[in-house]
């Protein structure tokens, strides 16, 4: 959460997930329970102008385990040494 300063008073913003029907998106929110969007650029004025993935978080398409076991079960990173 974020505290800033408005009029004297604190407004608390909470970054969160929320999911729509093309994905899953970090949003920020007034609330703790993320469910009400706080308006928006509200993220980027208090973060230095940077923003949001504006990507869903996680992908819809499915990838085989395969695809990342090219190495021939040599999974640990190019070290050779058998230092884990």
């Amino acid at each position: 959460n974020n505290y800033n300063y408005n009029n004297g008073n604190y407004q608390m913003y909470y970054l969160g997930a929320y999911c729509t029907s093309s994905g899953v998106y970090a949003g920020v929110f007034t609330d703790s329970t993320c469910t009400k969007h706080a308006p928006s650029g509200t993220y980027e004025k208090y973060n230095y102008g940077y923003s949001l993935p504006t990507r869903p978080l996680v992908s819809s398409s499915c990838m085989s385990c395969s695809a990342y076991n090219n190495n021939n079960g040599n999974n640990n990173g190019g070290n050779n040494n058998n230092n884990k």
